[in-house]
């Protein structure tokens, strides 16, 4: 025999109003706690979307703030490798000395 059928037996074979009362007690209860938890979770899932959007147009307006701040800082360092190199070629002796006084840092990349 199998589940359901088993199951239905013992439902069919309850004879007592009381017990059929019970079972239809326990079934509604169990339809409003699943009612509850659903409507919560649509809540939860308007709020997430909600706030997903705000974040999102959030992180843009950041992401493109970083990305400008690049291209100026590689505009400046452009600009002062160009006048680097203007000066070492203009002034190639005091360019030497201050290599000697002044060594370049090394930098590791991450």
């Amino acid at each position: 025999m199998t589940a359901q059928a088993d199951w239905a037996e013992r439902i069919l074979s309850c004879k007592d109003d009381e017990n059929l009362t019970q079972i239809l007690s326990d079934q509604e209860e169990s339809i409003q706690i699943y009612k509850k938890a659903t409507d919560q979770l649509t809540a939860f899932n308007d709020f997430s979307t909600a706030r997903f959007t705000q974040i999102q147009r959030h992180l843009e307006s950041h992401t493109k703030l970083i990305k400008e701040i690049k291209n100026d800082l590689d505009a400046a360092f452009l600009k002062i490798r160009v006048l680097k190199q203007h000066c070492q070629e203009r002034h190639p002796v005091e360019h030497e000395k201050a290599l000697e006084r002044y060594p370049p840092r090394v930098v590791e990349d991450d």
